[in-house]
């Protein structure tokens, strides 16, 4: 009877040691398409592509992001209709599950008379799901012909809509 009694705890015992596991540190790359909405100056439209990789769970998770995409805005500057077009290409980093974002992107602009602007473009946001809101700074300079007035100061909303995701699991060595 001692022999079944100390089988039985030790099968079950050893299966109660897998639910004190910790789970196993997970990746998720996500990829997809965006659109979104610049309010600054100018209202901006925007449209790329973003690739997103998010380490860990709730708490400790941190997600990083590469984005790129081309946007154009349209605006009334002393009574003549101005047309801007662009390209930024940039990363964000988001540490935790209710963190903000810390974001740069480089910038190049051109309003259709063969003037040129290209600069960095600084920003901080909060992203809920796939919905990212930002803030930024775009800092120009022209790079041929005349400085021509653009969006410095602008708040933006961005979404992503999600076509490709993948999950890897890290398999420690021992």
């Amino acid at each position: 009877m001692k022999i079944v009694l100390a089988f039985f705890l030790l099968i079950t015992s050893s299966s109660f040691g897998q639910f004190w596991k910790k789970p196993e540190p997970k990746t998720v790359i996500r990829t997809g398409p965006y659109i979104g909405i610049q309010a600054g100056r100018y209202y901006t439209l925007e449209a790329g592509m973003e690739r997103q990789w998010k380490k860990g769970k709730w708490k400790n998770s941190t997600t990083m992001a590469i984005h790129g995409g081309a946007n154009a805005a349209i605006g009334l500057e002393q009574q003549a209709l101005r047309t801007i077009v662009g390209f930024d290409m940039g990363t964000w980093y988001k540490s935790g599950a209710f963190g903000f974002t810390y974001g740069i992107a480089g910038n190049l602009r051109a309003d259709l008379h063969e003037n040129y602007m290209a600069g960095l473009t600084p920003s901080i946001g909060f992203k809920v799901l796939q919905l990212h809101l930002s803030t930024g700074y775009q800092i120009l300079t022209p790079i041929s012909g005349v400085r021509f007035p653009v969006t410095t100061l602008f708040l933006g909303a961005r979404y992503v809509f999600v076509t490709d995701k993948e999950v890897k699991s890290k398999k420690k060595d021992k």
